[in-house]
């Protein structure tokens, strides 16, 4: 009976997965005039039932798809809401002049974000923001809302259209935010970009002292808006293409900041060409804005200006997605946490593949004789307590660093009547009961 229970079992979860894999459904809604000169967001339903919850691993929301009909589309700015309430920006006033939305698609596969599309935007693109926020867990079944505001008058127009497609390849959920390190500030001037070697967690202010902003006729013709209190960096791009993912946070005017990726014709002087450009990206917490820099040469340096909209001051962090040279660590076991006597082999990769990678512990100084060397692209270490461990590469004139804690549990635990990690052939002591 228990095998006929457990085969059952497996049988409906089976055909489960499978009904999922194959259904991929998708919701149509009504429609309707979109009013001219909004205070509020006019928002169009879809009810949505069978679906159940959703994630971004397995089965959840992969991609919204709008047509609108409205001259000068740069006055629209329109949000998906979930029926939990969560709330993604998936294109904020975007397209200037341009005209429509015509079967536009957003989704995480898309390789253009909105804000580097043209309208109409036929096609798929990425959001502003992160689409796979509302595969969170929640169910799917309910009131979903395509919500749109014409900030402005006299254009009118009108949402013609609008879907919402669920299947088993839906958009991931948003990553974790870093914590932020200590890292030089950005310069207040182009001459004065400070070079930045590793994005990972690389944070920032878009503080009022950078006020005057510093300009010159090309820088401001090129920026996609107004520049109110820049800063500058510079990076050696390692790709074609680098994506990163950005948190704002503690607006004092809720504004948010704007970016544009550049070079120019002479040492920050001169023409200026663009990369992407991006204003604005408004305050968010848990989930990050995704910008691109596209048409990038491998191995020549480029500028990242930040800039507070409308003269906000906020903070920001950007963490890579892609395309930039960062260092990571991979181990085997994955888990870097062993047991006392045990070995760990530890793998990098990233950098620059021609060169050497570096291997020392944290603080630098100390011992390294729990690795079996320090250079190459797989060491192994045997460390006897918690332990950081550091490898070193290089791109260009760029010094790169990761690091990674490994943990080591003793093999003698103390008593506890808790759950705890317990390693093959040590000692515990038992306890009893009276």
């Amino acid at each position: 009976m228990k095998n006929k229970f457990i085969l059952l079992t497996f049988l409906f979860l089976y055909n489960f997965s499978i009904a999922q894999t194959i259904n991929s459904p998708t919701y149509t809604a009504t429609t309707g005039a979109i009013p001219d000169g909004g205070t509020t967001p006019k928002c169009f339903p879809i009810t949505v039932s069978g679906i159940g919850n959703i994630n971004g691993t397995t089965f959840g929301l992969a991609s919204v798809c709008i047509n609108i009909t409205h001259a000068y589309v740069g006055d629209l700015e329109i949000y998906l809401k979930a029926p939990d309430g969560t709330t993604v920006a998936l294109s904020l006033q975007n397209g200037g002049a341009g005209n429509n939305y015509t079967n536009t698609c957003f989704n995480a596969s898309a390789t253009v974000t909105i804000a580097s599309g043209t309208a109409p935007y036929s096609g798929s693109f990425l959001p502003d923001g992160w689409l796979g926020s509302v595969n969170n867990g929640q169910t799917a079944n309910g009131t979903w809302s395509l919500c749109i505001q014409d900030i402005t008058s006299p254009d009118a127009g009108r949402l013609n259209s609008w879907s919402l497609t669920f299947n088993n390849s839906p958009a991931p959920t948003p990553p974790i935010k870093p914590i932020c390190g200590s890292n030089r500030a950005a310069g207040s001037a182009c001459s004065a970009a400070i070079p930045v070697c590793n994005f990972n967690g690389y944070c920032g202010n878009t503080s009022s002292t950078y006020a005057p902003p510093h300009t010159w006729t090309q820088l401001s013709t090129a920026f996609c808006g107004s520049i109110e209190n820049n800063s500058f960096i510079k990076f050696v791009a390692s790709a074609t293409t680098a994506s990163f993912y950005v948190w704002v946070s503690n607006s004092l005017y809720g504004d948010g900041i704007q970016m544009m990726f550049y070079n120019s014709a002479g040492t920050c002087s001169g023409n200026v060409t663009t990369f992407g450009c991006y204003s604005p990206l408004a305050p968010t917490t848990s989930t990050p804005h995704v910008v691109t820099a596209n048409g990038l040469t491998i191995g020549n340096t480029y500028y990242l200006m930040f800039d507070g909209y409308a003269g906000d001051v906020c903070d920001y962090t950007i963490d890579p997605a892609s395309g930039v040279a960062i260092l990571n660590v991979s181990t085997n076991p994955p888990n870097p946490t062993i047991c006392q006597g045990s070995s760990i082999n530890l793998s990098a990769s990233g950098g620059i593949a021609s060169s050497t990678y570096i291997w020392s512990v944290l603080p630098i100084g100390s011992s390294t004789n729990t690795l079996s060397s320090t250079s190459g692209a797989t060491v192994i270490a045997t460390p006897t307590t918690n332990t950081i461990y550091q490898v070193a590469s290089t791109l260009g004139s760029c010094s790169l660093t990761k690091q990674i804690n490994v943990t080591v549990i003793n093999t003698t635990p103390p008593p506890t009547t808790t759950p705890i990690s317990f390693c093959q052939n040590s000692t515990a002591t038992a306890l009893t009961a009276s």
